[in-house]
Order: C-alpha cells, then sequence, then structure tokens
C-alpha cells in the first residue's frame, strides 16, 4: 500500500501560516480557501490560490462601481475600472492600481545623477516619453530612450540682470537691468548665443519707479510709483501719451457718466475751455445756477423755438436797489409785468401818491379794511398791499400773513420788534417754497409789500385789535 503524504493544513477560512511554521522549500494547504503556501529562499511566505476555489468566486469585478460597496472582496481580488480603463488588486485593506509602481522625484540638476526614478514594484523601468519637471531651472525633460538621455521639452523664461547659466536651446532671457529686451538661446553646433528677439527695435521701455538716466529720444517709461502714465523722451523732457483718447463727442459721454463725484466744483475753467465752444443742446433741463459779480451782469439771447421762457432770480442775500425809502417816509417801487405764466416781462416805475393812492395803479375790488381774522384771496396778477392804520398800534402787532402758494416772487418791508424808538423796519424777499411771510406793524412803521401771483392764493389777518390793510392790483 502506497504511504499518504500530509502537508500541514488548516480548516481555518483565512488562517496564513508564519514563515517560523515552515521549513524552507515545505508547503502548508488551507483547505477551507483551497490555497496552497510556500517558504522562499528569503524567508518569506508565498500565497498560491486557484480562482475556481470557493474563496474567490467573483474574482474578477469589472465596472465603475467599486465592488467593495456590493461584495465581500478578498486579496488577490481584481477589479477593471471602466471609468479609468485601469485594473486594481485589493491588498487586503485597500485597491492598488496593478502594475509599475513609480517614485516621481523632482529637483535641481541632471535628472539621472540628482533626482533618479525609482520603481517600487514590478513594471517597466524608463521608457521613451517619460517625464521629469527641473523645479531650479523650472524646465520640462523629457526621456530619449535611443540615445538614453534626458531632452528638454521647452525653454524656460528668465527675468534677470545678468544672464543665466547653462541656457538650453529655446531658453529665454529678459535683461531688466539695461537693454530692457528679450533674448533666445540658439545653440548651433555647440556654439550657443543669446540672440536679440527684436532686432529691429531702437528704444527701450522703462518699467520703474525711479526717472530712468541718460534716456534715448523715442525711448518709454512707465512710472510704477505714480499714476502709472506712459510718457516718452522727445530729447529735452518726459511727455504724457494718451493713447486710444480722441474727439469726445455725444458716443463718449452718455447720460449720467460726468457726476459731482468725478468732476469736483471749479474743476473747468475758461482755461481749458474756450469761449462759445460748449454748445447746449434744445433738450437740457435742469436749474443753471451762477453767481453774479458786481459791474456783471446776465445776457439771455437765442431762445428760439422753446415754449418755456427765461426766468432769472435774486438770491434770498440779494440785495435790490429798486425799492429805496424817501425822506417823507415813501417809497418809490417798480410796477411789474407778468405774463400768464408768471414770467417777468417789463419792469415801470411808480410812485406811490400822498394822498393815498398809487401813481400807475388801478384800484381793484379790494377790502379796504381787513378786520381781526379776516382774510382776502389775492388772484393772478401783480400786488401792492400796504398797512393803513392811522392811530398808534402800541405794543401789539397788526400782523398780515402772506402764503408762498402760488407766489412766484415778491419784496417789502415790515416792522422788527415794538420798540418805540428808531426805524424798526426790515426789508425781505419772497421766493417759491419758502415758507409763509409776515408783516407787522408797530407804532407808527406801516409795512408794505409787492406780490407776483401766479394763481389764487389767501392773505389772513391775525385778531390783535383792529385791522387796516389796503389791497391794489395792476389793472
Amino acid at each position: 500500500m502506497a504511504q499518504l503524504i500530509r502537508h500541514k493544513r488548516s480548516a481555518v477560512a483565512g488562517k496564513v501560516p508564519t514563515a517560523a511554521q515552515l521549513e524552507l522549500g515545505e508547503l502548508a494547504i488551507n483547505t477551507a480557501g483551497g490555497c496552497i503556501f510556500l517558504k522562499k529562499s528569503d524567508g518569506t511566505v508565498v500565497k498560491v490560490c486557484g480562482i475556481d476555489t470557493d474563496s474567490h468566486t467573483g474574482v474578477l469585478y469589472t465596472g465603475d462601481t467599486d465592488p467593495t460597496t456590493y461584495a465581500t472582496v478578498n486579496e488577490g481580488d481584481l477589479w477593471h475600472n471602466n471609468a479609468e480603463d485601469t485594473l486594481y488588486a485589493w491588498d487586503g485593506t485597500q485597491w492598488v492600481k496593478a502594475g509599475a509602481s513609480f517614485d516621481w522625484q523632482s529637483g535641481a540638476g541632471d535628472p539621472i545623477a540628482t533626482n533618479p526614478i525609482n520603481v517600487n514594484s514590478v513594471g517597466q523601468p524608463l521608457v521613451d516619453g517619460d517625464q521629469y519637471w527641473d523645479t531650479t531651472a523650472n524646465k520640462l525633460w523629457g526621456w530619449d530612450a535611443p540615445n538614453n538621455t534626458w531632452v528638454s521639452m521647452g525653454g524656460s523664461i528668465t527675468v534677470a540682470d545678468v544672464a543665466p547659466n547653462n541656457p538650453s536651446e529655446g531658453d529665454v532671457w529678459y535683461d531688466s537691468a539695461t537693454d530692457y529686451r528679450a533674448f533666445v538661446w540658439v545653440d548651433d553646433s555647440g556654439n550657443g548665443s543669446w540672440v536679440d528677439l527684436s532686432p529691429g527695435v531702437g528704444n527701450k521701455i522703462f518699467i520703474q519707479d525711479a526717472e530712468p538716466a541718460g534716456p534715448s529720444t523715442g525711448d518709454g517709461w512707465i512710472d510704477t510709483d505714480g499714476s502709472g502714465t506712459l510718457v516718452v523722451w522727445n530729447g529735452d523732457a518726459w511727455v504724457e501719451i494718451l493713447a486710444g483718447v480722441g474727439t469726445v463727442d455725444g458716443d463718449s459721454i452718455v447720460d449720467g457718466s460726468i457726476t459731482t463725484a468725478k468732476l469736483a466744483d471749479d474743476a473747468v475753467t475758461n482755461a481749458k475751455i474756450a469761449n462759445n465752444a460748449v454748445t447746449l443742446g434744445t433738450q437740457t433741463t435742469g436749474n443753471y445756477v451762477a453767481t453774479v459779480t458786481a459791474g456783471s451782469q446776465i445776457t439771455v439771447t437765442g431762445s428760439g423755438s422753446e415754449t418755456a421762457a427765461v426766468t432769472v432770480a435774486h438770491a434770498d442775500t440779494s440785495t435790490l436797489t429798486g425799492w429805496q425809502g424817501t425822506a417823507d417816509n415813501g417809497e418809490f417801487v417798480d410796477r411789474i409785468q407778468v405774463d400768464s405764466n408768471g414770467h417777468v416781462t417789463g419792469v415801470v416805475w411808480a410812485e406811490p401818491s400822498g394822498g393815498g393812492g398809487f401813481s400807475g395803479l388801478t384800484k381793484a375790488d379790494h377790502s379796504s379794511t381787513l378786520g381781526r381774522n379776516g382774510n382776502y384771496t389775492l388772484t393772478a396778477g401783480t400786488w401792492y398791499i400796504k398797512n393803513t392804520n392811522t392811530a398808534d398800534a402800541g405794543t401789539a402787532a397788526r400782523r398780515l400773513t402772506i402764503p408762498t402758494t402760488n407766489v412766484a416772487w415778491g419784496f417789502g418791508q415790515s416792522a422788527s420788534s415794538d420798540d418805540s424808538q428808531g426805524t424798526g423796519m426790515i426789508s425781505f424777499t419772497i421766493l417759491p417754497g419758502g415758507g409763509n411771510q409776515t408783516l407787522d406793524r408797530y407804532h407808527t412803521r406801516d409795512p408794505w409789500c409787492i406780490l407776483v401771483v401766479t394763481g389764487n392764493t389767501t392773505i389772513t389777518t391775525n385778531s390783535n385789535n383792529n385791522q387796516s390793510w389796503s389791497v391794489y392790483k395792476w389793472a
């Protein structure tokens, strides 16, 4: 009878014998997984499993999804990742690429002498087309297998005061010290030299914060410490170049593009804009405000077909000399003519008569005496209003209130206090939106005013003492 030879064995699934449990060349079998173990000469244990055993059911997986998400994988199982077109092997804890593993290194100097590529596992050594990045020269190298050497795959670019050492074919150097020009390294049969990339250009462009020394006519300079404006040396001085600025017309300036944030007060003067250089379009809208100095005047001409008339108004602080007091406490006043829109069309001199009449005036329908809490509605036109009380008012005011609604303009005088000494009169100007104006009478000082009214507005008296206000309208 033949003798049965039994190897070391185990029925425990996944159990692997240690090197100490096996002799050199001795075999061990795991009957649960169907694997054979062999101790090699270097003392390591090799595992050999058949692909048709229970432990390797579904050993080769294909697809885009990691097999560990839907199956139990074992060491040595394979997975072809269709999305990456890459083959992986399960090492017991993770998927690793099935093939050569390279340790790519980078650094300065020759790739072979200084930074070799180490092959960590089974695979090919350097093959034609392998690449290496030189971090010092900032240059990419490729492996030329037929000539067994690394070759440059493109030139480097260096910006420096002096040319770089050990240049290669195609390297570019920008001289930032004197010439401010670009050169390329051309190696003709081992006799390399720097070749000017712009030999036909005779001038230089300086990019620095200090004014260049010894410039030549035509040289340019960009001041990096100032406005960044490009200037050109004309032989005597640096002249600013305004590239691309042509005629400024309606296409260049759109509505709202120039505001107070961009154009400071008094930034544009007659030194920059000649007389009659600006023509305003007929559709220009808004208010034009000007300060008229003593001895000057405002001239408005050429209204053309515009329907809006021109209105010139004095500011609140203006002094109007058309109203002057006389020795007999009378007044000279202007007869102001207005159109239906309330615009001033003319002025005629007139003087109040001593008998209470008014030269040039027609006494319109009015109440010669407005009593306490009285009121009177003024219609569109020019009105003259004056207090005509004959008795001393004492310290109690006889007050008339004039609203500014529908009042285009007005002027007058009012008592300023109840002091019986002095004149106690103040002059005032009424402008639209300026608030109500009051006429007060104290003692023998009689207030008066002239109003230009564009629509109905109602004047009222207060409840102090008897009131006597004369109201006149220019006919």
